[in-house]
This record gives structure tokens, C-alpha cells and sequence, in this order.
């Protein structure tokens, strides 16, 4: 039975000390008597019915009332305001309930931590879901779960708790322990109290709204729970909740790390720690582009860009551009002696739209970013250490001219406490397009600029202003897109391949404004963290395979290390090297013949043999028989495919693998 686990003595002094009341560990958000987060908002809007000394406690135990001030808390205000936002009706639970423990997570609220928390915890242990299904289960863990004289019963069985059959779990089983009589009186009426509280129903959704942020795939729990096609309203709702919650931190990590509990910090110091500009550097294959993408996959408002030789200032802020617009025209032609033709079947004296080409102001990639990272900023606090992070990410930055794109933007990149040091005045087209009225991309910062708050104001005055000189009112500049600041929360992230050719020069002082990172060639891992296994796999016409120093594969790892050691004694730099993802398998780990030679090879001969030569003839070599005896030929790349052109020679890729795989420095040969 479970109860064989519990230290009988201990237990029984813990029970013994439980006869008159339970207390439960505060394991709901609601644990007053209003039982439902629903009624919480008739209370907040003057609607509840009951006596005003009890509505207060109840409010004041779920942290939605201000004793002290005699006001709502800043929990309740933000409840009413997201329920507003989000169209969310006074009875809708489960919607109210998410949005109660999201908001006191991002407020930072101890009392829903630990509840969030514990459940988090219980939740590895036991399906939320059975749990939602059996409220007297939970309550039991919730009771279990208080400490007393240092023993939590709890701790006795967590271990045993990785069931899915709830009904395993009789609470009744306690009375027949042998326990005094002081012990089976507690147990008695801690199963009284559990019997009493299973009427509340708020804590079903208390669980479901739990079970939607552990969950991994939230989209779909959502749709499990409150089905899309009974519940549309409903379903949208709670699916709006995620989004509203989502910039600020995944919820997806709720699955593998506590500490994502102390929500204010966790995210935030883990940005701050990381380089406001940085570029990742290295040879083709090795992640740079990939790490960059993990970036876009937790904040889906990442800006994407690439630069190219064509790119310049209008490309990456922006620029007039041609576009098309309808306009209205009435009643009869400008002469006012012929009459508009109207379409058949449209009424006539109908309004009818002529399209027509203007010239508009087009926001590029810095512009959308600069506005959103501004917009995250005012909506964070002032001080600076909870700002959301807005990240601009350029991939191969050095494809394009970087002193002709950045311009006068080049100026913004240095930083001071994370701000611009030197602001820049913005010309009259980018002031405009940030004070647009009513944009159709939906980003500007309104026709009356960034409604900043005093603080926020003065905190960002201060970081300009001099003692003793008056204020220069950059704050109020950048809300009226007067000048062009980088916020704290504005990251720009790029990549660069140090391999390709014909490329504009990044110079020094441009280079001295970035962080710089180095991507290792080293071995390839999946999402999981384990390491890969690629293999190389050659084949004749008639898809038998081809063994290569009489093996049925090639290990992808073992030939790139071969061949950077070939590329770096020709070369001697690792800028020609080849990373571990410098082309991908199929689904079964192989690497087949014909994107060897098409794509690996192809890049051997065009980009590093055909300028650093073949430091070792032997290497690139092979036998033929010519008029009766054997001689050796240079291998040339067409050399790769049979006579037709169209198939992959296996003999001569076979020969060149081998050759690869089994070379050795001339030093390394003579000794």
C-alpha cells in the first residue's frame, strides 16, 4: 500500500498536532472562501455578493488586495486590465486562473512561485491531468506537502508517486495504520477537510491552466482541454494568453529548469550577460547560422536580414518606394459630360477605387527593429533590468559593405550602460515613418511618439545629462524620433563565414564595436546533445555498395578531420577548413556519393586546391591503363563522373577517399 512508505513515528506526531485544523500548505492561488478565481473579478468590480470584511480577506489571501493602502494590489489591476485586453468574460475560469498565475510569475509574486513550483515539482511525479481528474489526490499532496518540526509526510512517498492510477491512492487507508489515537483523530479530520474541499471546482482549472504551462506543446494541450471546435471563443482566449506571456520568457523551459520560477531575473540576466553586438565567425558548417536560429525560435519578433553586395543604407533602414494604392473617384468624369461606366452588375452611384501608384517611405530590417526594441522598452520598467530583448540578426555581414549599410548608424554602436553613447539626428523620412499615424506594417511609435513614463524618462536623461549643464532632453528626442538611440534591450547579432571569397573588408574600427565568437569545428550533435554518427556511403550503378579501405562506410567525422589536416598544411589556416555541417545527411545518417562530390568536392577543387595547389601530387592522383601499361594521371574534378556526365564515377571517388583518409605529412612518411 502507498501509506507502507510513511516513517510511521514521525507521521504519527505530525497528525497527532493536526486535530483541531489542516492547514494546506497554500497550495491554491485562491485558498479563501470565494474558491473560484471568476468571482475574484466581480469582487474587484464591485459586482460580488458578499459581506465586504469577508470579500476583503479573500481578496487580500489571493494577493489582489492592498490591506495597508486600502486599494487593489498591482496583481489585481493587471488581472482586470489583461482581462479587458484580452475579451476574457467574468465567469470564463480556466482563461482567469492562467491569466492570475502568469502575471503574479511575471510580477514576481512568492506566494505563486511556491504554489507554481510545487506543482511544477509534483507534476514530474504524477500527470497534472489525473490530478485535475482526482481533487482529493491533490489535496492530500497538498496536505502531506507541510513541513512541521522539520517533517513533510510527503518527502516519505514523492518517490513512489510516478502512478497514473490515482484510484491506487485511498485515503481511508490512514485509520487503519497503527497510529495513537491522538494520530487517527488528525487523520480523521484531515480526511474530513479533503472530503469538505473536493467541491471546489476552481481547482480542476487550477490544474488544467498548470497543465497548459508545463506542457510542451502548448497549442495542443489548449485544444485537448478546451476543444477548438466546441469552445472557439474560449480557445482563442487562452491561445491570446500565450502570446501575451510569451516574449518574456518560454515556457517550454518550465520543463527543464526551477529557476525559471524567478521569472524578473532568470531570462533577463541571462541576456544581459550576453554581448549587445556579436558577431559569430568560422568556416562553412560550423553552427554559426544555427545558433542564431535558436535565438528567432524563443523570440519570434527577431528581425532577419542578410547582407549582399547590392545592400546599402536604404536596403537596411529604409527607402521611397513605389507602391500601390486605391483611390475613391465620383459621380461623372472630370469634363462633367460623360458619365463613369460602371462593371456589370455594380450598382451605379457606387463608390469605385482606381488604383494608383505612390511613392511611400519602406521600413527595412534596422527600422522594424529599432521601433520594436523601443516599444519592449516602454513596456518594461524604468530602471532598465527587466527589459525584453529585441534582436536584429544580419547573417553574413561581410557579403556586404558595412561602412556604405551602417552609414551613420555606425555612430550607434557604441554603448554606455547599453544605450547609444552619441545619438544620432534622425533625417526627416525615418522621423516620419516612426511618428506614422496609422502604418500598415502596424510599427511606429504612434503619431504623438513613445508614451514613455516619467521615470522611464528621467532614467534615460540620465544617461546623457552632464552635472552642471542643462538637461539635453534625450529622452524626449527619441519618443519623437528626433534622434536615433540603440535601447539595453536592443541586440544585434550576425554571422560571417571567414571562407568565401570576394568579400568587402570589415575594417578595425567597425570590428572594435563587436564581440566576437569563434565556432569550433568539432563534432556534430542533434537538438538532444548527442553526438552524430554521418557516414559516407558510395555506390556503384546497380546500388551495391562500395567498400572504402574495406569498409561498407566512411565515418563523415573521421574524413573532415582528414581533410582540414590536408587544408592546413596546404593552407596553413583554418579559414578554408570544412565544419561538421557543411552538408547534411538524409534521415538515416548517410551521406551519399553525389552530394560528396557535387558539393564537397566541388568546393575542395574550386575554392582551396585551385588556389593554394596540390602540396602532395599523390593525393590527387590515380592509375590508368594507357596503350597497354599503367600510368598516373592527375585527377581533374570532371574526372568524378563517368563518361556521360551524369552519374558519379564510385571508382575514382572510392580511390579519392582512400587517398584522403590514409595520407600522412612527407615528414610523417620519411620517419
Amino acid at each position: 500500500m502507498w501509506t507502507d512508505k510513511f516513517k510511521l513515528s514521525e507521521l504519527d506526531a505530525w497528525l497527532s498536532r493536526r486535530t483541531s485544523r489542516i492547514s494546506t500548505g497554500g497550495r491554491d492561488p485562491y485558498t479563501s472562501s470565494m474558491r473560484k478565481a471568476s468571482r475574484f473579478i466581480s469582487a474587484l468590480k464591485g459586482d460580488a455578493e458578499s459581506r465586504e470584511s469577508q470579500l476583503l480577506t479573500d481578496l487580500t489571501s489571493a494577493q489582489l488586495y492592498d490591506r495597508e493602502k486600502g486599494k487593489k494590489s498591482e496583481l489585481a489591476n493587471s488581472l482586470l486590465y489583461n482581462c479587458k485586453l484580452l475579451d476574457v468574460p467574468d465567469d470564463e475560469e480556466l482563461s482567469i486562473v492562467l491569466l492570475v498565475l502568469l502575471e503574479a510569475l511575471r510580477q514576481q509574486n512568492p506566494t505563486y512561485q511556491s504554489i507554481v513550483r510545487f506543482w511544477y515539482f509534483i507534476s514530474k511525479k504524477v500527470s497534472i491531468t489525473e490530478l485535475s481528474k482526482n481533487i482529493s489526490i491533490s489535496y492530500l499532496i497538498s496536505y502531506l506537502s507541510v513541513r512541521d518540526n522539520n517533517y513533510a509526510p510527503l518527502e516519505d512517498i514523492v518517490d513512489d508517486l510516478a502512478f497514473t492510477d490515482m484510484s491506487s491512492i485511498d485515503l481511508t487507508e490512514l485509520r487503519k495504520m497503527q497510529l495513537s489515537a491522538n494520530a487517527i483523530s488528525g487523520a480523521n479530520k484531515l480526511i474530513e477537510q479533503i472530503n469538505s474541499y473536493t467541491t471546489r471546482s476552481a481547482r480542476k482549472e487550477m490544474f488544467q491552466a498548470l497543465d497548459i504551462m508545463f506542457s510542451f506543446d502548448k497549442v495542443a494541450t489548449i485544444d485537448r482541454i478546451c476543444p477548438q471546435q466546441k469552445y472557439p471563443d474560449a480557445n482563442k482566449r487562452l491561445k491570446d494568453i500565450l502570446t501575451l506571456y510569451y516574449g518574456y520568457f518560454s515556457f517550454s523551459s518550465l520543463l527543464y529548469d526551477d529557476s525559471i520560477f524567478n521569472i524578473k531575473n532568470y531570462k533577463i540576466q541571462e541576456l544581459m550577460n550576453q554581448p549587445l553586438q556579436q558577431i559569430y565567425y568560422g568556416a562553412p558548417g560550423t553552427g554559426k547560422s544555427y545558433a542564431t536560429k535558436k535565438v528567432v525560435a524563443e523570440y519570434p519578433e527577431t528581425v532577419r536580414t542578410t547582407f549582399h553586395p547590392d545592400s546599402d543604407y536604404s536596403t537596411f533602414v529604409g527607402a521611397y518606394k513605389p507602391t500601390t494604392t486605391k483611390e475613391e473617384r465620383y459621380g461623372l468624369n472630370g469634363s462633367n459630360t460623360v458619365a463613369l461606366v460602371y462593371p456589370e452588375g455594380e450598382k451605379k452611384g457606387k463608390n469605385i477605387k482606381d488604383g494608383k501608384i505612390v511613392y511611400k517611405f519602406v521600413k527595412q530590417a534596422f527600422l522594424k527593429a529599432y521601433i520594436k526594441a523601443w516599444k519592449l522598452f516602454k513596456d518594461s520598467c524604468a530602471n532598465g533590468k527587466e527589459l525584453l530583448p529585441q534582436f536584429l540578426v544580419i547573417e553574413e555581414i561581410n557579403r556586404g559593405n558595412c561602412a556604405q549599410i551602417f552609414g551613420d548608424l555606425f555612430q550607434l554602436l557604441d554603448r554606455k550602460n547599453g544605450f547609444s553613447e552619441y545619438p544620432i539626428e534622425a533625417d526627416e523620412d525615418i522621423q516620419k515613418a516612426l511618428l506614422e499615424e496609422d502604418p500598415e506594417d502596424g510599427l511606429s511609435f504612434s503619431k504623438d511618439g513613445l508614451n514613455f513614463t516619467a521615470e522611464q524618462i528621467t532614467y534615460i536623461n540620465q544617461q546623457y545629462d552632464i552635472v552642471g549643464q542643462p538637461s539635453q532632453k534625450v529622452a524626449e528626442k527619441i519618443r519623437h524620433g528626433q534622434v536615433l538611440v540603440l535601447p539595453p534591450n536592443f541586440y544585434i547579432w550576425a554571422t560571417m563565414n571567414t571562407s568565401d571569397q570576394s568579400l568587402f573588408p570589415i575594417d578595425s574600427a567597425f570590428k572594435r564595436r563587436w564581440e566576437w565568437k569563434f565556432m569550433k569545428i568539432k563534432k556534430g550533435k542533434d537538438e538532444n546533445g548527442n553526438e552524430l554518427d554521418w557516414r559516407i556511403v558510395v555506390k556503384d550503378k546497380d546500388e551495391n555498395i562500395v567498400k572504402i579501405n574495406d569498409k561498407e562506410s566512411l565515418s563523415w567525422w573521421d574524413f573532415i578531420s582528414k581533410i582540414n589536416e590536408i587544408i592546413a598544411s596546404m593552407t596553413s589556416s583554418a579559414d578554408k577548413q570544412l565544419g561538421y555541417f557543411f552538408c547534411k545527411a538524409d534521415n538515416e545518417g548517410v551521406i551519399s556519393a553525389e552530394t560528396i562530390v557535387s558539393k564537397v568536392i566541388f568546393y575542395l577543387w574550386n575554392d582551396v586546391f585551385k588556389d593554394y595547389g596540390f602540396e602532395d601530387a599523390s593525393l590527387f592522383q590515380y592509375k590508368t591503363i594507357e596503350k597497354g601499361k599503367e600510368v598516373m594521371k592527375d585527377l581533374t574534378f570532371p574526372d568524378f563522373f563517368d563518361e556521360e556526365g551524369e552519374n558519379v564515377s564510385e571508382v575514382r571517388l572510392k580511390g579519392f577517399l582512400e587517398s584522403v583518409i590514409n595520407w600522412k605529412k612527407k615528414n610523417e612518411e620519411q620517419s
